[in-house]
Formats: structure tokens, C-alpha cells, sequence
């Protein structure tokens, strides 16, 4: 059983974990590039393509993490201001309007990624693979944006329904 929870754990944080890899990667290639081409006087283009798929995966992956937990800078001030009823109904329509928005970015950065041609210069590999980050992070804040719109209905219904 514990270990399910583990499993359980890490699936539910999985993101995060693929943040720390990539920027992990693209801390070691930056690093290592710096002290091979100061030091040794040699240098790897591969390494900067390679470093900067990785940055872009933690940046959006990153972002992923951060909106799960809540964990994005809002300004909040004029909705502390509200009543709590009022509060709750303004929280579901910006949970509605995060979900629409991310839903809408989830099929406008696929739409760029697949028609994406371009390749990178070292590796030759395409940008479809950087750019796919994209793709992942807005899905995902999606599937998360819809969680939360879910929970603020039945916070705003079912209470309402209980108190009749």
C-alpha cells in the first residue's frame, strides 16, 4: 500500500519531476560548455540547443507546477474586498475564463507546433521537440483549470442546494 502511495505521489507530481530534469540538464550542458570553452578552448554548439530545449521544457513545465498549487502571483485585493458569496460566483467565472483560456492556448500551440519546419542548427533536430512544452503545459493547466472550476461549482451550487 505504501508503495502506491509513492507511486501515487510521484504521478501527481510529475511535472515537477520533469522541470527538475530538464533544468538539472540544462545546468550541467551550460556549465560544462563554459568550462570547455574557457578552459579548454574548445566548444559544443549541441550543448546551447540542448540547454535551451531544456530551459524552455522547465520554464512551462515549471508554470504547470506553480498554477497546481496556486502558486502564481495574482492581485486578489479588490476580490478580498467582496462578500463571501459574491467572492466564490467571481472565482468561478475566472475559473471558467482560466480553463477557456488555457483550452484555447492548448489548440493554438499545437496548431504552431505541427506546422512548425523549422530546425535547429547543430543537431538538426526539429523544434517541433522544444516547442511541444507548449503543448504539454497549456493541456495540462487545463485539465487543472477544469479541476478548479469544477470544485468552485459545487462550492457555489451544492451550498446553495443545502441551504434551500
Amino acid at each position: 500500500m505504501e508503495k502506491m502511495n509513492k507511486i501515487k505521489n510521484f504521478l501527481n507530481d510529475i511535472e515537477l519531476h520533469m522541470a527538475s530534469v530538464a533544468i538539472c540538464i540544462t545546468t550541467v550542458l551550460v556549465i560544462s560548455n563554459v568550462f570547455f570553452r574557457y578552459g579548454l578552448g574548445q566548444q559544443f554548439l549541441w550543448t546551447e540547443e540542448v540547454a535551451l530545449g531544456g530551459f524552455v521544457w522547465t520554464v512551462y513545465l515549471g508554470s504547470v507546477a506553480a498554477y497546481k498549487r496556486n502558486r502564481l502571483m495574482g492581485v486578489d485585493a479588490l476580490l478580498l474586498l467582496t462578500p463571501p458569496k459574491v467572492r466564490i460566483i467571481i472565482e468561478l467565472i475566472i475559473a471558467l475564463f482560466v480553463f477557456i483560456l488555457n483550452a484555447t492556448l492548448t489548440y493554438m500551440s499545437f496548431t504552431y507546433t505541427m506546422s512548425s519546419r523549422k530546425v535547429t542548427a547543430a543537431l538538426e533536430v526539429s523544434y517541433v521537440y522544444i516547442n511541444s512544452a507548449l503543448v504539454v503545459a497549456f493541456f495540462l493547466m487545463s485539465i487543472h483549470a477544469a479541476n478548479l472550476f469544477i470544485q468552485k461549482f459545487k462550492q457555489v451550487f451544492l451550498r446553495k442546494n443545502k441551504e434551500s
